[in-house]
C-alpha cells in the first residue's frame, strides 16, 4: 500500500499524539509499505524552537518513509484567533500538498489540529474515492466549553450550534474516524448520529519499551536534574504542560495548606502558566516546591518520573469525562501511584479505580487531605500501588496493542 499520514505534531516535539503518528509511520514503512508523513516544523513546547518561518522540507528517512514538513503558520501560545488560523492553515496546506503532489495512494490517516484543520481537509480533498480516516484527539465544540467557560463565545447558541454541525459534517465526510475513548464513541454515535461501524476506539499509547530499559540510580538522577535541595520523602510530582487549564495552581494552593516540610512537590514542564505558578509559590511562601524543565525525548520523562514517589494529575472534570489523558498513561508506565482530580464516573476516574493505582480527589477528600494520607503510607505500599497501575497500562495502553489496532483498521478500510 501507499499510505499518507497527516499530523499536526511530530518528534522531536514531545507530544504523545505526535509520537504515536511516528510509531504508525515507522511500523508501516518497516512492513514494506510506502509511507508519506506530512507534518509541520516543530513548535512545541513554547520557547523551545525558533519560530521564524521556514521553507518546506522533504526528508527521506528510509527507503519507504518520506517526511514532508510544510511551511504552515504555527502559533503554540494560547490565542483563539491565531490558534484557529494555525489549525486551518495546516489542514488546508496538507490536503493541497496531497492533491498536487501525491498521485496514487490507498488511504489518508489524518490527525490535523482539531476542528478547522479537519474541516479544511474534508472540504478541499479532490480524491473522494480514496478513503480518509480522521483521528479525533479533542472533541469540539465541547473543548471550547472547557477552555473558554467564561467567554461570551459559548453563550451564543447559534455559534455553538454551528460548531456542532461542522463537527458532524467532518465525521460524515470522513470514511472512518478513530476516537480515544468510549465516551467519544458514544457522543459521535448518539449525539452526532454517526453509524457505530464507522467509529473505532484507538486509545493513546506509550512506548512501553522505554519504561522497561535499565535506569540510573535515583541519587544520580536527582543530581542530574538538580533536585538535591528539595528532596524530602515522599516526593509528589506533576510532569506535563503547565497551561491555563492544567490546574497546577490548585495543587500549589492545597500543598500550601499542609506542613509541607515533611515532603516535596516537583513541577516538571513548561507552558504559558508556569510564570504564574512560580509567583504563586512565592506569594504563599510554600517550601519544598521545585520547578524544572523537561529535556526533549521520552527518556527524560522516564528518568524524571522515576524520582517521584507519587504523581499528581489535576484535570478539568469535563475533560476527564470524555478522554484519558496521555499523562495518566505515562504515569502508570512509570509504576507510580497517582492522585487525580477526575470525577468518579469519568473515563479517567474509572481507570484509577479499576487498576487500584491511586486516589481520586473530591469534596470529602481534597488535595491536602490526600497529601497527608499518602505521606503515611510505607514505601512498600506505594510501590504496590504503582505496580498495579503498570500492569493495567501494559494490558491496555501499550504501543504494541495500539499499533495492531491501527493496522487492522487501515487494512479494513482499504479493503472496504
Amino acid at each position: 500500500m501507499k499510505i499518507v499520514l497527516v499530523s499536526c505534531c511530530c518528534p522531536p516535539e514531545p507530544i504523545v499524539a505526535g509520537r504515536m503518528i511516528w510509531d504508525i509511520a515507522d511500523m508501516f514503512s518497516k512492513d514494506g509499505h510506502n509511507v508519506v508523513l506530512i507534518t509541520t516544523h516543530p513548535s512545541r513546547p513554547v520557547g523551545k524552537y525558533n519560530m521564524k518561518t521556514k521553507p518546506k522540507e522533504i526528508i527521506q528517512v528510509n527507503p519507504n518513509l518520506q517526511v514532508v514538513r510544510l511551511n504552515s503558520f504555527i502559533y503554540p501560545k494560547y490565542n483563539l484567533f491565531y490558534r484557529s488560523f494555525e489549525s486551518w492553515d495546516f489542514g488546508y496546506k496538507a490536503i493541497k500538498y496531497i492533491n498536487n503532489n501525491i498521485k496514487e495512494y490507498n488511504i489518508i490517516y489524518a490527525m490535523p489540529w482539531p476542528f478547522l484543520g479537519q474541516l479544511a481537509m474534508v472540504l478541499f480533498n479532490k480524491n473522494k474515492k480514496i478513503p480518509m480516516v480522521m483521528n479525533v484527539q479533542d472533541l469540539y465544540p465541547e473543548s471550547f466549553f472547557i477552555k473558554f467557560k467564561n467567554s461570551w463565545i459559548i453563550k451564543l447558541k447559534f455559534i455553538t450550534s454551528l460548531l456542532y454541525r461542522i463537527d458532524k459534517y467532518i465525521a460524515k465526510k470522513s470514511s472512518h474516524i478513530t476516537v480515544v475513548s468510549n465516551n467519544f464513541r458514544d457522543i459521535y454515535n448518539y449525539e452526532r448520529r454517526i453509524n457505530e461501524d464507522k467509529i473505532s476506539i484507538i486509545e493513546n499509547w506509550q512506548d512501553e519499551s522505554e519504561f522497561l530499559l535499565p535506569i540510573e540510580e535515583r541519587a544520580i538522577l536527582i543530581n542530574k536534574y538538580q533536585l538535591d535541595t528539595i528532596i524530602k520523602r515522599p516526593v509528589f510530582m506533576y510532569l506535563g504542560n503547565i497551561g491555563p487549564v492544567a490546574g497546577i495552581q490548585k495543587v500549589i494552593e492545597e500543598f500550601s495548606m499542609v506542613e509541607n516540610n515533611r515532603f516535596s512537590l516537583v513541577i516538571a514542564g513548561s507552558g504559558n502558566a508556569k510564570a504564574e505558578c512560580i509567583e504563586l509559590v512565592k506569594m504563599l511562601n510554600v517550601e519544598n516546591v521545585c520547578f524544572i524543565e523537561v529535556p526533549p525525548g521520552l527518556k527524560s520523562v522516564v528518568e524524571i518520573q522515576s524520582i517521584a514517589d507519587v504523581m499528581v494529575l489535576p484535570i478539568n472534570p469535563l475533560a476527564a469525562s470524555s478522554s484519558i489523558p496521555s499523562k495518566l498513561i505515562a504515569y502508570m508506565f512509570s509504576s507510580k501511584p497517582i492522585i487525580c482530580s477526575a470525577e468518579l464516573n469519568s473515563d479517567t476516574g474509572k481507570v484509577i479505580q479499576d487498576s487500584n493505582c491511586g486516589w481520586l480527589v473530591n469534596d470529602e477528600n481534597p488535595w491536602h487531605k490526600i497529601f497527608l494520607k499518602v505521606a503515611d503510607y510505607s514505601s512498600e505500599e506505594l510501590i504496590n500501588f504503582g505496580k498495579r497501575g503498570f500492569e493495567y497500562a501494559i494490558a491496555r495502553f501499550s504501543k504494541s496493542i495500539g499499533l495492531e489496532k491501527i493496522k487492522c483498521i487501515i487494512n479494513k478500510v482499504v479493503e472496504k
